[in-house]
C-alpha cells in the first residue's frame, strides 16, 4: 500500500468514525416505531442529503486555496463579520456540546463496566477524557493508527451483536408502524450522518488533494448507512412495534432509552451479553467520534483565532478546544444533555444552509474558482436550499 493510499484508508476511518458515534445506537430507537420501510427511506433520504451538502461544502473550503483554511476563515473570505460571528457560535455550541456529552456517555459506560469506578461517573469521564483528549492532539498520522485500532474494535464488536442477535428476529415485526413518527427523527438521523465538521482537517492530512478527498468522503459516508442500515434491520426484527416491551414504549418513555432497549430485548429473549456488547460497542464509538470533534475543535479554534502566529499556538488551541467541555462536565454534568435535541438543528443550519449561502456568494457574485464545483448551477443551489428549509422545518414542527 502506497503512502497516499494508507492516508485515504485513513482519511476514510477517520471520516466514517466521527459520523457513526453513539448516535447509531439511538437510530433505531427514534426511528423503529415508524416501521421498516419508513425508516430505511429516511435513513437513505438523510444520507443522500447529507452527502450532497457535504461536497457543497468541498467546494466552499477550496475557494480559499490554504488548505489549513476552517469554516471561519472560509466565512472571513466569502462574506464577512455577521457570518463569521454566526458560524462562530454555531460550530462552538455543536462541539462543546458534543464533546461533553461523549465524555459523560463514556463516564457512564466505564462507571457501569468497572467495580474500582462505579460511584464516580464524573471522574471516568474525566479519565476518558484525558487520554483520548492527550492522543486526539498528537500528530495526525498517530491518530490515524490508533483510530485504526478503534475501528476494528467497532467492527468486531459488531459482528458480534449481529451474529447474537440474529437468531432471535422475527419477520412479522417488519409489517406495521407509524410512518410519520419517521420525522420526529431527522435530528438524530442527521447528526448521525454529521463528518462535515473534520473535512477541513481531512484536507491538510491527504497533503490538499482533492482527488484523494473526494474519495475519502464517499467511502468514509457509505460506511455508516451500511451500519445503519444492518443495525435497524436486526432491532427492528428483535421488538414489535407497539405494544408492552416494544419500539414504541421506548419513543415515548422518559427513562433512558438504551438501558430500556437492553432491559426489553432481555425480556423478550435472554440474549446472551447483549448488554455487555452494546456497552463495549458504544465505547469504541464514542472514542472514534470523540478524536473527530477534538480535532475539527482544535483545527477550527486555530484557524479562526488564527493562533499560527504564536509561538505556542498548537498548546493554545488544545486548550480551548479540551478545557470547556471538561469544564461544563465538572459544573453540570446533565443540565446541558438536553440541548443534545437540538445538535440536529444546528447542523442543518451549519453544513446545510450556511455553505450554500458561501458558495452562491463565491460562484455569482464574487466571481471566484474552485477546484471542485457541485453539479447542476443555480438550479442544484436553489433545489438544495429548499430541501435544507423544509428539512429544518420539520423539525421544529415535530420537536
Amino acid at each position: 500500500m502506497t503512502q497516499g493510499e494508507s492516508k485515504t484508508l485513513g482519511a476514510v476511518l477517520l471520516i466514517a468514525g466521527t459520523a457513526i458515534g453513539a448516535g447509531m445506537l439511538g437510530i433505531p430507537i427514534s426511528t423503529g416505531a415508524s416501521g421498516m420501510f419508513a425508516s430505511t427511506t429516511l435513513l437513505i433520504g438523510m444520507f443522500a442529503y447529507m452527502l450532497i451538502t457535504l461536497f457543497l461544502f468541498l467546494e466552499a473550503m477550496y475557494y480559499c486555496p490554504n488548505p489549513s483554511t476552517n469554516l471561519i476563515g472560509l466565512c472571513r473570505k466569502l462574506s464577512g463579520p455577521v457570518t463569521e460571528s454566526f458560524a462562530w457560535l454555531l460550530f462552538l455550541t455543536l462541539l462543546y456540546v458534543a464533546a461533553a456529552s461523549y465524555m459523560i456517555g463514556s463516564g457512564e459506560i466505564l462507571a457501569s463496566s468497572f467495580s474500582i469506578l462505579s460511584n464516580s461517573k464524573t471522574l471516568s469521564a474525566i479519565l476518558f477524557a484525558m487520554f483520548f483528549s492527550g492522543i486526539a492532539f498528537f500528530k495526525m498520522s498517530w491518530v490515524d493508527k490508533l483510530n485504526r485500532l478503534l475501528i476494528i474494535g467497532l467492527i468486531l464488536t459488531f459482528i458480534m451483536l449481529i451474529t447474537t442477535s440474529v437468531p432471535h428476529i422475527q419477520i412479522s415485526h417488519y409489517s406495521g408502524g407509524t410512518p410519520w413518527l419517521a420525522i420526529t427523527a431527522i435530528p438524530t438521523v442527521v447528526t448521525s450522518f454529521t463528518s462535515h465538521i473534520i473535512l477541513p482537517s481531512m484536507r491538510t492530512y491527504l497533503d490538499n488533494n482533492i482527488s484523494l478527498l473526494k474519495r475519502a468522503v464517499l467511502l468514509g459516508c457509505g460506511i455508516p448507512l451500511a451500519f445503519y442500515l444492518i443495525w435497524e434491520f436486526i432491532i427492528l426484527g428483535l421488538l414489535p412495534h407497539s405494544g408492552d416491551y416494544s419500539l414504541l414504549a421506548i419513543l415515548n418513555s422518559n427513562q433512558d432509552s438504551l438501558s430500556l432497549l437492553i432491559r426489553y430485548l432481555n425480556h423478550h429473549y435472554q440474549v446472551d451479553y447483549f448488554a455487555q456488547l452494546v456497552a463495549a460497542f458504544s465505547f469504541f464509538a464514542i472514542a472514534t467520534s470523540f478524536w473527530g470533534v477534538m480535532i475539527s475543535l482544535r483545527d477550527f479554534i486555530e484557524d479562526g483565532l488564527q493562533l499560527e502566529k504564536y509561538t505556542y499556538h498548537t498548546l493554545y488551541a488544545n486548550s480551548l478546544a479540551f478545557v470547556p467541555p471538561l469544564v461544563m462536565v465538572l459544573v453540570s454534568p446533565s443540565g446541558f444533555s438536553s440541548l443534545l435535541h437540538y445538535m440536529g438543528i444546528i447542523i442543518l443550519l451549519l453544513y446545510g444552509i450556511l455553505p450554500i449561502y458561501l458558495v452562491w456568494r463565491a460562484r455569482y457574485y464574487l466571481k471566484l474558482s474552485s477546484q471542485y464545483t457541485l453539479p447542476g448551477g443555480k438550479a442544484s443551489l436553489i433545489l438544495l436550499n429548499i430541501t435544507s428549509f423544509l428539512v429544518l422545518a420539520s423539525t421544529w414542527v415535530y420537536m
